[in-house]
């Protein structure tokens, strides 16, 4: 018995582990989203003057996209 309470423990101790590293993945997906918006917002309002007024928040946004990659749970070494 307690092999199998000890397997349970590691079990719900890894499916937990998997849910906090998708909860902070979706959450930096959504930051990105949020960064996205805004870019679109500044592009509409400065007009043609956009590269110009917009350049902290789009190198911003490109960072963003580089380093905030939606991942799953599941590794897969080739």
């Amino acid at each position: 018995m307690p092999i199998d309470e000890a397997r349970a423990a590691e079990y719900k101790a890894r499916l937990q582990e998997r849910n906090e590293s998708i909860r902070e993945s979706w959450v930096r997906t959504m930051e990105c989203q949020i960064v996205k918006d805004n870019v679109q917002k500044c592009f509409r309002l400065e007009g043609v003057n956009h590269l110009e007024k917009c350049k902290a928040l789009r190198d911003r946004y490109l960072e963003m996209l580089a380093e905030n990659r939606l991942q799953g749970y599941k590794v897969i070494d080739i």
